[in-house]
């Protein structure tokens, strides 16, 4: 019998123990695929799910925000709502023989910021907004207008956490209102409600900063 390999009665026979695979009438072998704890198909990623459990479980609820804007300090207050706006990119098509090769173009586009916000019974908020978009442009003569750099603000959105923290804080740049709701007003209604306006706004970028872990 060739070397110390063990005779065809003594594999048979012999008890299996860890990392001694014997295959009758062959040498040991190692076994194919992750081995230990390895996930298979994700190199790097341990099957114990424990270990792969996020350390917070807490969902995030649209309650959890704080909108705002300093040059309309009575629309922050009453703000009600706010959107984080998503992002895009056009993708460049590279025609060749057999498949188009995307490329990404050198700019991102940003959907609009809108916010949504109680009226007071003063019309505070909703006339800064007014007056704010009125001093970007002319209605009656060229003295109404504005320097260019007054025509916008910054802003920033704070996302909380469950303890009402901030842990997100998304900060806006060169913002232009464009739009402005109307009012609808209603002598037939039994229960009336507050009065709700929106206000659109273009920028020309947004900043994410995490504040904790």
């Amino acid at each position: 019998m060739a070397g110390n390999q063990p005779s065809l009665t003594a594999q048979i026979h012999q008890r299996p123990t860890a990392g001694g695979n014997y295959i009758i009438g062959g040498n040991p072998h190692t076994p194919a695929g992750p081995t230990g704890d390895q996930l298979s198909g994700f190199e790097g990623i341990t099957t114990d799910f424990l270990s792969r459990q996020p350390s917070n479980l807490n969902p995030l609820l649209p309650t959890y925000f704080q909108f705002s804007l300093k040059r309309c300090p009575h629309v922050s207050f009453f703000c009600q709502s706010a959107n984080l706006p998503g992002v895009s990119i056009s993708v460049v098509e590279q025609p060749t023989r057999f498949r188009s090769i995307p490329h990404t173009p050198s700019t991102m586009e940003y959907e609009d910021l809108s916010i949504n916000f109680l009226v007071d019974e003063e019309m505070k908020n909703w006339l800064e907004m007014y007056d704010w978009m009125r001093s970007t442009l002319t209605r009656k003569d060229h003295e109404e207008i504005k320097d260019t750099p007054d025509h916008y603000a910054d802003a920033s959105l704070s996302i909380l956490n469950s303890a009402m923290k901030p842990q997100v804080r998304i900060e806006f740049f060169n913002m232009l209102p464009t739009e402005l709701s109307a009012l609808e007003f209603d002598s037939t209604v039994s229960t009336p409600e507050p009065l709700i306006s929106t206000a659109s706004f273009r920028y020309t970028t947004y900043e994410i900063t995490r504040l904790s872990s």
